[in-house]
């Protein structure tokens, strides 16, 4: 049994959870039974049912070792052979309790900016290599797992990616993540839509959890209802993606799922955890990074647009470096 710690709020976005998610999904496949611990049920789709055999809301402890005591009770009470960590606030300190507990335990990270002692780390940054963690690795059978070979896409985007061809360079994607956009969509809107030809059209994409979706609703009703569709959680979320020539988008784990589609990228972030990851991009050539929403001048995300736009040639010419089948390959590294 895999026993997964997960953060996920509006505030911090959805995305450790759908990245989890899609993990314990390709651990079903393969007849292993998970239990997710974290995130509220609220959070929890359709699907998860199969996927988890159950669900147990917990809020973060009082302290990283009381938090990691706590799970490894769990892990006690439901004999979970190994723990999956996807959650911000993962330390050395919570680490050294479970390694005192004998647990074995996979860990994502994207900050590579404190000691891991996990058995296996994923980060699957498109520039990360082992040299970047230098002494920042401290178990003596760690392994790192980088790069997008390793990036954890859902299985319908691997499926779009294989009979993706190039489009139009008449829909604009943006989407800033599942939860609280923070204001970039409304943002972004103002800056592209008095910029952009009238013949190019916006589609935003939105998570339920996005506390804003009433706002921007009335912003664009008001302001762009002939050239901006909306969109919250649409089933098919792939498919829909496809169809969009360029995504003006958050640095976060959706990056991986663009690119697996061959969509080139603007990028902002909107949060300090995605400047690493969205740099990583543009020095790739899949995206063009134009720095952090709050600081960001609405006439640099405009000429970033336009000049990708401007240059139809440069659409999906870059190979995706995400060919899809990422989660599956650390679902059988962590069976192994």
């Amino acid at each position: 049994m895999i026993l997964f710690r997960c953060d996920a709020n509006p505030l911090l976005g959805m995305g450790h959870l759908m990245r989890c998610r899609t993990l314990a999904g390709a651990l079903a496949d393969l007849n292993e039974t998970c239990v997710m611990v974290g995130p509220e049920i609220s959070y929890a789709n359709s699907e998860d049912a199969r996927i988890f055999q159950d669900w147990i809301p917990q809020s973060w402890q009082s302290s990283p070792a009381a938090d990691a005591n706590a799970l490894s009770a769990i892990a006690d009470a439901r004999h979970a052979a190994v723990i999956v960590l996807d959650h911000m606030h993962i330390d050395e300190s919570y680490q050294l309790e479970l390694l005192k507990r004998g647990r074995k335990w996979l860990q994502f990270d994207g900050a590579v900016n404190k000691p891991m002692w996990a058995d296996l780390i994923v980060n699957a940054n498109p520039t990360v290599t082992i040299a970047d963690y230098g002494s920042l690795i401290k178990g003596e059978k760690s392994e790192l797992l980088a790069g997008p070979a390793y990036a954890i896409v859902r299985k319908e985007f691997a499926q779009n990616a294989l009979s993706a061809e190039p489009k139009k360079a008449t829909t604009v994607l943006l989407t800033f993540g599942g939860g609280d956009d923070r204001g970039a969509i409304v943002f972004s809107l103002k800056a592209l839509i008095p910029c952009i030809p009238n013949h190019v059209n916006f589609l935003v994409i939105s998570g339920r959890s996005n506390s804003r979706n009433d706002a921007n609703l009335a912003w664009i009703h008001q302001h762009a209802a002939a050239r901006v569709e909306y969109l919250i959680d649409p089933p098919d979320v792939a498919g829909v993606m496809a169809q969009c020539a360029l995504a003006v988008m958050a640095g976060g784990t959706t990056t991986y799922e663009a690119n697996c589609l061959g969509i080139p990228m603007v990028l902002l972030a909107i949060a300090e955890n995605q400047i690493r990851q969205s740099q990583a991009w543009q020095s790739v050539g899949q995206a063009v990074f134009v720095g952090e929403l709050d600081l960001l001048q609405p006439e640099v995300l405009a000429s970033a647009v336009m000049q990708q736009l401007s240059k139809p040639e440069l659409i999906r010419s870059r190979a995706p470096l995400v060919d899809g089948p990422g989660a599956r390959r650390v679902a059988e590294k962590l069976l192994a």
